[in-house]
């Protein structure tokens, strides 16, 4: 059964995105001491890594339609991806690099950053880190996430279509079955080296599957626009509550399949422009929000500012706009290259 051809722009799940990017990076500076307060000490570590599995699933769901939509070959959906995400992840790594180069010239302890090792940064500029060596990168931590999105997404374009073929009862049986393992993968921490691309391969996997299901009819989707900030707000609760009781985040790939269900026809306040604004930005964001920390931390002396209100609020500023100026002249640029240049290949292979 092939679906229909859906052209609409997901707007609520684009605002949610810009949001949630917001949210991981103020859960590293600052969200985490605040809530801890407010609560009276009740919430200690909240589970902001969580946040990760909602962009896993949501890539998963957008790709799934894509490569249904458009089938190609799997070395057209790889350049596509590395045209994507990478130019952004190599820059921002370059970036870091030079801020180290000029700390140890300025005689400042780069101690901030990790020690250079040239295979593993290696591996890490090209998005391979963690599919070689222990634990998650150095460099940029965030970055993790890229090595998943880069190649597990091109792997899923190898046996997508299949899933608008297979019967019901598979499709429900897949559908419980990841569910499971997201909640499971969400209730335990490790830093075994499979522990990343398994969180990867079982998000992109239900987002794949779940795009089929709706496609197929097999789930309906509700039209009530109250839907999607609810589920949302159900899962931040749960995110904030994991702490008390890891079980808790089981239920959480529930609320993200909700989400993503309800999403696909809502437009409610999640579509403000400002939102979707930060949604374009999402990425750029998230990528980069660590390397401007360590330059701030570089130039500015912290001490009796760490903890200001109005340093954060200009941190965060200075991040939004280096996340505009990654965005419109690396990532753009880059996925217009990709496209120029599968338009080449394209325009060669074709017979005369």
């Amino acid at each position: 059964m092939t679906p229909p051809e859906d052209h609409r722009r997901y707007r609520d799940l684009d605002g949610i995105r810009g949001i949630l990017s917001v949210v991981i990076v103020l859960g590293h500076f600052g969200l985490k001491s605040f809530l801890h307060k407010v609560s009276g000490g009740v919430v200690v570590t909240p589970a902001f890594p969580v946040i990760v599995d909602f962009f896993f699933v949501l890539s998963g769901f957008v790709l799934a339609k894509s490569y249904v939509k458009r089938p190609r070959p799997i070395g057209e959906a790889l350049i596509e991806r590395v045209f994507r995400l990478l130019p952004c992840h190599m820059v921002v790594l370059a970036l870091l690099f030079t801020i180290r180069a000029l700390m140890i010239w300025g005689g400042t302890d780069p101690a901030v950053l990790k020690p250079v090792h040239p295979a593993p940064l290696a591996a890490e500029f090209f998005g391979l880190y963690i599919f070689f060596f222990d634990g998650f990168p150095g460099w940029n931590q965030p970055s993790w996430s890229v090595n998943v999105q880069v190649y597990i997404t091109v792997l899923l374009g190898l046996g997508v279509l299949q899933l608008w073929r297979i019967p019901r009862v598979t499709m429900f049986a897949a559908f419980a079955l990841l569910v499971v393992a997201q909640g499971w993968l969400s209730c335990i921490v490790t830093p075994d080296v499979y522990y990343p691309i398994m969180r990867g391969f079982v998000g992109i996997s239900l987002g794949a599957v779940l795009a089929a299901m709706i496609d197929r009819g097999f789930i309906s989707v509700p039209t009530t626009r109250w839907f999607v900030p609810l589920f949302l707000c159900a899962f931040a609760v749960l995110i904030v509550l994991r702490d008390l009781a890891p079980i808790i985040a089981m239920f959480t790939p529930i609320f993200i399949t909700l989400i993503m269900v309800a999403g696909t026809r809502s437009h409610s306040v999640l579509s403000l422009p400002p939102l979707l604004k930060l949604g374009d930005l999402s990425f750029s964001i998230y990528i980069v929000h660590m390397p401007v920390w360590v330059l701030v931390h570089w130039l500015v002396d912290l001490d009796g500012i760490m903890g200001s209100l109005a340093f954060k609020a200009v941190w965060l500023m200075v991040v939004l706009a280096a996340a505009w100026v990654l965005t419109e002249y690396v990532e753009k640029p880059g996925v217009r290259l990709g496209r120029k240049l599968l338009g080449r290949k394209r325009a060669v292979s074709q017979p005369a």
